[in-house]
């Protein structure tokens, strides 16, 4: 059959009982297990003794004991404190140019 294409969509599951989460990659299912479900969290915060899985993670909640916000929207030069909170932030400036 000429014209036919397939797309195989991998994802990795989670196969602890009653969660849910997939993920496309070996190493995101990974992290996923270690964090959630194994708790390794060696990385503690030495002010508030929250323990982290990663150094990064660590690294991106001390700003909140700083108060420092270095992740800035390029379009509307608003501040953030993690990666994860700009990039959902620019979620919002990709609706806006869908909406002209």
């Amino acid at each position: 059959m000429e014209g036919i294409t397939e797309n195989v969509v991998t994802m990795y599951c989670c196969m602890y009982p009653g969660c849910n989460k997939n993920y496309s990659t070996k190493f995101n299912l990974r992290r996923h297990v270690n964090i959630v479900h194994l708790t390794n969290k060696k990385h503690a915060c030495q002010k508030c003794l929250r323990c982290f899985a990663s150094s990064q993670n660590l690294k991106e909640h001390m700003h909140i004991h700083s108060g420092i916000k270095p992740f800035v929207c390029p379009i509307c030069r608003t501040k953030f404190r993690q990666t994860s909170q700009l990039t959902v932030h620019r979620r919002s400036h990709q609706d806006e140019f869908l909406e002209d």
